[in-house]
């Protein structure tokens, strides 16, 4: 289906009780069900924004049959190709995120956190953080935002990178830890050159950064540079430099 009809206010309002006082409709294997306690519960029967056209099915994402993120590289480029459309200003709207998720990927948000069951956590806050959460930290746990936001980070980087979109979304995607402490830092994950420089030095000689460890390391050091230097201001080739100066050594 190539169209999303995406819940108002009233609807969200609605969908933030339920994951307060049903929390276990979002991951019911009847999402219909879902949608039928929205309408009910809402304060007004108009829960609907006008419908928006996609640019291409998400079904695929509802086909997912692996735990985990080794989908994320490929569903990344099908939610970007879906939403081609719109821009980062757009993506801050947390409406459009809860009903991508609720809605046209009922099957693979549960499914993508299957290792972290709503059953081994704070219900509540396991469904606001992967199906309803927008902003900033809704980059990295809300299901249908991130895969926008690993598409968006990579292909603004890859305009400084020696690799293409697709190469540094592949390792975005698949090395998590990285790319989780680059979007704890606003002020780092910014400057598209600087994640170039991150990513190409990791890839090329330095994949003891994508763990959580050395990652954090090098970007506690690039923090300190960035207080003494105006790291924003540096071509590409100045800011590897930088990069591999701050590379903490291989253990």
């Amino acid at each position: 289906m190539n169209e999303l009809k995406p819940v108002n206010e009233n609807g969200y309002k609605a969908l933030r009780n339920l994951a307060r006082n049903k929390p276990r409709l979002f991951t019911s294997p009847n999402p219909d069900l879902l949608r039928e306690e929205m309408v009910k519960t809402a304060d007004t029967s108009e829960v609907w924004r006008d419908p928006i056209r996609l640019g291409c099915s998400l079904d695929p994402l509802n086909e997912l049959d692996e735990k985990g993120p080794d989908t994320d590289h490929h569903y990344a480029k099908i939610m970007r190709q879906a939403l081609a459309g719109i821009t980062p200003a757009d993506a801050a709207d947390e409406l459009l995120w809860a009903s991508i998720n609720c809605f046209a990927i009922p099957y693979y948000v549960p499914t993508r956190w299957a290792t972290s069951n709503i059953r081994n956590t704070n219900p509540e806050s396991f469904v606001d953080s992967h199906w309803l959460k927008g902003g900033p930290s809704g980059r990295r746990a809300n299901a249908a935002a991130r895969l926008w936001w690993l598409g968006e980070i990579s292909e603004r980087a890859s305009r400084h990178s020696k690799h293409d979109a697709d190469a540094l979304l592949n390792a975005m995607a698949n090395n998590v830890n990285l790319y989780h402490q680059l979007l704890a830092r606003p002020y780092l994950s910014a400057n598209s050159k600087l994640v170039a420089a991150i990513y190409d030095t990791a890839c090329e000689s330095n994949t003891h950064l994508f763990q959580t460890k050395h990652a954090n390391d090098l970007l506690m050091a690039l923090n300190v540079r960035a207080g003494a230097t105006a790291l924003d201001l540096m071509d590409d080739d100045e800011l590897r430099a930088v990069v591999e100066e701050c590379v903490p050594p291989k253990e």
